[in-house]
């Protein structure tokens, strides 16, 4: 175990990065890597890599997605952002990845540059952190109102991802150098997060069920993303949520009931003796008296599975929507499937 041996420095954990997978593009630049042994990440490769992603990351310490931060070094000239203004973002792994590679690459070289990019995404994420304790998808924020990216994230684990990686700094057993001014804002950064995912919980006659997609920085509410991503429980985003509580290693009463409510939640609309298929070429519901999955949307308040098209029609059967948005949307999930493992294990 290697310390730095600059002062005044309190450590964070980088083994414990969860691996994500999928293309560069996606914004995730260390998934393909997450599994190599810390000593790749000293080799040219690892550091050709490093240095790529140093080269765009943009100048508030954020990264976009949809940008190809790992094959080669950022052109001059050429954007860095996928958005107008230049904007980073949580959405599709980016900045978190970014920052989990830093992160080993700087413990297998203590080259101070790693350090320094690491250390200005961890600068990014307490910017944007929002004083309710949540995070947007983008930030700086996107300039027009009721833009769903300004709304606290949930969708595609972004704000989880954050919370994540706050974690493994706060909680770490392996390590990397973070000041003391910033790990003490990172701990106030976490505490606000918890509360956040704690009190927008949605109650549905008075009790707790799960959560939506995206929620309202000020009020908890459920708030709408895409046009076909109504105001709804979702079961995707809620199971990762689930998971991250059940991972901590110190549980209030307040997160044990947060866990409780949510699991029985998730075994209340699950749905038995069908799987995800292929119906005729187009994705449905197929009859398997041993399978099981789950709708990704249900109605607040019936539990109905809700499915849309781009005109945000809410319908009630898959069956019901165009081959555009029923092949090209994940509208069921199994990944409830790994609360009840971690469950099991708890």
């Amino acid at each position: 175990m290697t310390r730095s041996t600059a002062p005044c420095l309190a450590l964070i954990l980088i083994a414990a990065a969860p691996a994500h997978s999928g293309p560069h593009l996606s914004g995730d630049s260390y998934g393909p890597y997450a599994g190599k042994p810390d000593s790749w990440f000293a080799t040219d490769e690892g550091r050709r890599i490093a240095d790529n992603i140093l080269s765009y990351q943009l100048p508030h310490g954020g990264w976009s997605k949809g940008m190809d931060t790992v094959s080669g070094p950022h052109r001059p000239g050429q954007p860095k952002s996928i958005y107008s203004r230049g904007q980073g973002t949580f959405d599709d792994d980016a900045t978190t990845s970014q920052m989990w590679y830093l992160s080993r690459a700087y413990n297998a070289t203590h080259e101070a540059r790693y350090r320094e990019g690491f250390l200005r995404g961890v600068d990014y994420i307490l910017k944007a952190q929002y004083p309710s304790g949540g995070w947007p998808q983008v930030y700086p924020l996107a300039s027009s109102k009721g833009n769903y990216r300004n709304y606290v994230t949930f969708n595609d684990d972004a704000m989880t991802h954050v919370m994540e990686i706050i974690s493994a700094t706060i909680n770490g057993s392996r390590f990397e150098s973070v000041d003391a001014k910033r790990m003490a804002a990172l701990r106030l950064a976490f505490e606000k997060g918890l509360d956040y995912i704690l009190k927008a919980q949605i109650k549905v006659n008075g009790r707790l069920t799960a959560w939506c997609q995206q929620h309202d920085p000020v009020t908890y509410e459920p708030r709408p993303g895409r046009t076909y991503e109504h105001v709804a429980l979702t079961s995707a985003e809620s199971a990762d949520i689930l998971a991250f509580l059940i991972s901590l290693p110190h549980k209030t009463p307040a997160i044990e009931r947060a866990i409780k409510a949510g699991a029985a939640w998730l075994r209340q609309v699950k749905i038995d003796a069908y799987r995800r298929g292929d119906v005729g070429g187009q994705q449905g519901l197929v009859a398997d008296p041993g399978a099981h999955t789950w709708a990704r949307f249900y109605e607040i308040g019936t539990n109905r599975p809700i499915f849309s098209d781009r005109d945000g029609v809410i319908k009630y059967s898959i069956e019901e929507i165009g081959l555009e948005r029923r092949n090209g949307y994940a509208w069921y999930t199994n990944g409830p499937d790994r609360v009840f493992r971690l469950l099991g294990k708890h």
